[in-house]
């Protein structure tokens, strides 16, 4: 307990807009300009959950719990901090108790207890603000200070009550209220959370490349005419307005920890750029029009990056031609994904139903969800503990021979005749076409390899189905996680894919845990996990969108995105043209320093040469299935499908060989 000394209150009363925790608490490490442990006092009914509903029952369930109140700069991301810190505190922070260890930290010397909104009362009686009696009830006080607070009608009582040897008690109120009208008058965020393990990641790998775009996306629209330039940036903004993460930016807290906070007055300028406009490349086709290069233009789109501390993180260009327009949509990959930008597109352009649109949640909601369910340590480390010595892309090919610094990107397109044959096989086996391509990037990296497990990335959607109206949020959801894949010598295909898919959907369940936590907890380092990332996209664009666009029918569409992976594979589907079909696009992008345009090659035609024989035999056996590349090997390198033939030893297999031969010799001596 704090020492007892001579205690004395103070009061203050101001505009109950003042009365969110989060600006309490932000005053108060403005008035004591210190890092403090404070101590948060609620009153315990929403923890037990939506389905136990405490709000009419009689009893004491308070609850308490420690948190660490930093100083910051920036008022504004103060209040954005503490909002995100307190919802990143499962749940509601009141779970530390079952915390062990905790009984030898320091108790916290402050406390803080909103008691929340209270009526005016009506008629003789009521509500009196006055403390009546010792409320330590002669106990030496645990707390140097003590702050209560509550609300009636449009005024927030603050009571202090403080030890004259700890604090002067006068100046912390003045600085105190000082604090409150320095923050009204800074403007609030409309509401922070805390960054996901996927968002942080994006942004760290964006900062260390910014030239090369990482995580830059850019959706590009060949439009058949000119459109209304005001009616568009309109209808981007309503939008804006009507989804929150829309309108967000990232901050760094000041405890160090990643914030995204949603700024109300954020807005989406559409810059519009002639086809006579200075400084952009030109085409000219064959009727003699012009049009600026696209892909000049998205090239040098990229390399701005995105200020992910400025809200929108995105751009909205309108490349007008002579005849044609063409759109192009840049957006940071952390504000959204696949599925939220197809279901945003459809809603712009007044194809979905946007009566209910962002108000069915916010991302706010799946960061709450993740928050509570914990991370299952157990079930990463027994996947981890059948971990071998799998095959990785970049060991199985060697060094590249031609590599040129930055990112570059191969598609090559099955057409439809192929695809449909994929999708039969796929059906008739029993599993999805994700699964079927996730099975032939498996027989790629074990050929090229020569070994029976390999290890890569998939990229699961990551919408929890237990989150009410998840379909509708917009938000990034979709995770990156590590699958480790055995393939026997001898099996009947169809029955391993099947496997293989029911494996998949178990580690769905568990996408809300971050690459670097994964890499923690199976000792393997979040580098150490996958080099190659396979994305398998099911979320084409509304057909009615192609048809009528935002104003003229889209002639083509296309999404350039860049990871900081080695290789990401990217499997998207695609309308054919004039009618034929869907076919399948196979799109490589790369680190050209590590695996140059040769290899690429060479891996797209081996893998669209193996989906072809899955397609053709679904029911043979996996031993049987080569992997074809020109020249019989990767571009030239070593690693390709003729080492296959050539038994693999592990490094360590000789040295235990050695060490079992004459144990006491020494194996490593340093010096003389």
């Amino acid at each position: 307990p704090h020492r007892a000394g001579r205690r004395r209150s103070a009061e203050l009363i101001v505009d109950a807009a003042a009365a969110r925790d989060e600006v309490l608490l932000a005053a108060l490490s403005r008035a004591l300009g210190r890092p403090s442990l404070v101590e948060i006092e609620t009153h315990g009914r929403d923890l037990a959950g939506p389905d136990t509903p405490l709000d009419r029952t009689v009893g004491w369930f308070t609850a308490t719990h420690p948190m660490v109140v930093t100083p910051q700069d920036d008022d504004r991301v103060l209040v954005a901090g503490l909002r995100a810190a307190r919802l990143g505190l499962p749940p509601g922070g009141a779970a530390h108790a079952l915390v062990g260890g905790l009984d030898d930290l320091p108790p916290p010397d402050i406390a803080v207890n909103n008691l929340g909104r209270f009526a005016e009362g009506a008629g003789p009686l009521r509500l009196v603000t006055d403390m009546i009696g010792d409320p330590s009830g002669g106990h030496a006080p645990e707390h140097a200070l003590v702050l209560d607070a509550l609300t009636i009608g449009d005024r927030l009582h603050l009571r202090f009550d403080a030890d004259e040897a700890a604090l002067d008690l006068d100046r912390f109120a003045e600085r105190f209220a000082a604090a409150l009208d320095a923050l009204g008058r800074a403007g609030l965020p409309e509401d922070a959370w805390p960054a996901t393990p996927m968002q942080q990641g994006m942004i760290f790998h964006g900062r260390l490349a910014p030239a090369d775009g990482l995580y830059v996306n850019q959706l590009c629209l060949d439009l058949a005419g000119r459109i209304d330039p005001a009616g568009l940036e309109a209808s981007w903004n309503a939008a804006l307005a009507r989804h929150p993460i829309l309108r967000s930016r990232f901050a760094e807290a000041g405890d160090g920890s990643l914030i995204q906070m949603v700024e109300p007055g954020a807005r989406l300028r559409l810059n519009c750029i002639d086809v006579d406009a200075d400084g952009y490349s030109i085409d000219v086709d064959a009727s003699g029009d012009k049009s600026i290069d696209v892909d000049a233009f998205l090239r040098a789109d990229a390399a701005r990056g995105i200020d992910t501390a400025t809200a929108p993180l995105m751009r909205l260009t309108l490349l007008r031609g002579a005849r044609a327009d063409t759109l192009v949509w840049t957006c940071h990959h952390a504000i959204t994904d696949g599925w939220s930008s197809a279901r945003l597109l459809a809603e712009i352009a007044g194809l979905a139903d946007i009566a209910g649109a962002g108000q069915g949640g916010s991302y706010r909601d799946y960061v709450a969800w993740a928050a509570g369910r914990p991370v299952d340590a157990g079930w990463w480390r027994a996947r981890a503990g059948a971990v071998t010595d799998p095959v990785l892309l970049l060991p199985a090919l060697g060094r590249p021979e031609a590599p040129v610094a930055g990112r570059a990107c191969r598609t090559t397109r099955l057409d439809p005749a192929r695809t449909a044959a994929l999708k039969s096989a796929a059906t008739a086996a029993g599993v999805t076409l994700a699964t079927l391509v996730q099975g032939a990037w498996a027989l790629t990296l074990a050929r090229l390899g020569g070994r029976n497990q390999v290890a890569f990335g998939v990229t699961v959607s990551g919408r929890p189905a237990d989150l009410p109206g998840v379909e509708a949020i917009q938000g990034p959801f979709l995770a990156s996680l590590p699958v480790w894949v055995d393939l026997p010598g001898s099996a009947p295909l169809a029955p391993w894919l099947r496997v293989l898919q029911s494996e998949t959907v178990d580690l769905a369940g568990h996408a809300h845990t971050g690459l670097a936590e994964i890499g923690r907890i199976t000792g393997l380092g979040a580098e150490g996990l996958f080099d190659s990332l396979l994305v398998v996209e099911n979320y084409p664009l509304d057909p009615r969108l192609m048809a009528r666009g935002f104003g003229a029918p889209v002639t083509a569409a296309r999404m350039v995105e860049r990871t900081h992976f080695p290789l990401t594979l990217a499997v998207i589907p695609e309308a054919g043209r004039s009618g034929e079909g869907e076919c399948l696009a196979l799109r490589f992008d790369h680190d050209a320093t590590r695996l140059d345009h040769l290899t690429i090659a060479a891996l797209a035609e081996g893998l669209a040469d193996l989906l072809g024989q899955l397609a053709a035999d679904i029911n043979q056996d996996l031993g049987n299935i080569a992997l074809a590349l020109p020249g019989g090997d990767a571009g030239g390198q070593r690693g390709g499908a003729g080492d296959a033939a050539t038994p693999f030893t592990p490094v360590l297999t000789p040295i235990a060989v050695h060490a079992a031969a004459d144990p006491d010799r020494p194996a490593v001596t340093m010096g003389d």
